[in-house]
């Protein structure tokens, strides 16, 4: 009804759904849109891509949402839901897309560009002499990482003698490399938390969780330094505030 407020809305009705018992589903479902945005909404975007993106996105939403029709709400539920929102706005909204041409091409004045980069990551960018590391790992986590776990997740194989002609080698030397530097220190940049741990370590957190990326005691030290951080537990509170709010505890 028109008017009505949030706190006004029926206790959520959880008499007609089940537990989930094809979790792969889900797994499935954040495994195609990971890879079709990365396709279709990467550094190279036409129009045609995002329509094809946006259509896409448009079916994941319909099956997410019988997903909350047919069985109980879940952290990984809402996680995916999330990230198709995410998705829906990257591929529609045509403001993102000038926002980033106007900070790249220095077309926005200087005090409006400081703003939405604090905005975006405040307190959370590279200083100078963080830069290489910075940029060395948020591109290897979306290269060979990403190249090497989707490699094993489809049950493709490089053939000997030829790793040096992939771009990720193999699995076992992305992760190796990944384990030497996690082992020696505490985030991307060394040891601060920066911007690109949020992508880097929800990586790790995504594959130790669902076993994409085997379980090494750097890496899950690693996830445990990334989850323990005060914005990342206020973030759990409120999908654990959202589960309990669905499921009427």
């Amino acid at each position: 009804a028109a008017g009505r407020l949030p706190g006004d809305l029926p206790p959520w009705d959880e008499s007609r759904v089940t537990d989930a018992d094809e979790e792969v589903l889900i797994t499935h479902t954040w495994d195609e849109l990971r890879r079709f945005m990365w396709n279709y909404v990467g550094i190279v975007r036409t129009n045609k891509r995002l329509e094809r993106a946006a259509h896409r996105i448009t079916l994941l939403q319909r099956e997410i949402h019988e997903f909350y029709s047919q069985f109980h709400v879940t952290r990984d539920l809402l996680e995916l839901r999330n990230l198709v929102q995410v998705a829906e706005l990257l591929s529609r909204h045509p403001a993102f897309e000038k926002l980033s041409v106007e900070i790249l091409h220095g077309k926005m004045p200087a005090e409006q560009k400081d703003a939405v980069m604090q905005a975006f990551a405040a307190g959370l960018l590279p200083d100078a002499h963080e830069k290489a590391s910075y940029f060395r790992w948020l591109f290897f986590a979306a290269g060979p990482l990403e190249q090497a776990v989707v490699a094993q997740s489809m049950g493709w194989s490089v053939p000997e003698g030829k790793t040096g002609m992939a771009g990720f080698g193999s699995l076992d030397l992305t992760l190796d490399t990944l384990d030497a530097w996690f082992s020696a220190y505490d985030y991307v940049c060394g040891n601060r938390f920066t911007m690109a741990d949020t992508y880097v370590g929800s990586q790790f957190i995504w594959g130790l969780r669902f076993g994409s990326i085997p379980e090494r005691p750097a890496f899950r030290a690693y996830v445990e330094r990334c989850t323990a951080r005060p914005r990342y537990q206020e973030g759990l509170a409120v999908d654990a505030a959202l589960i309990a709010e669905a499921s009427g505890s």
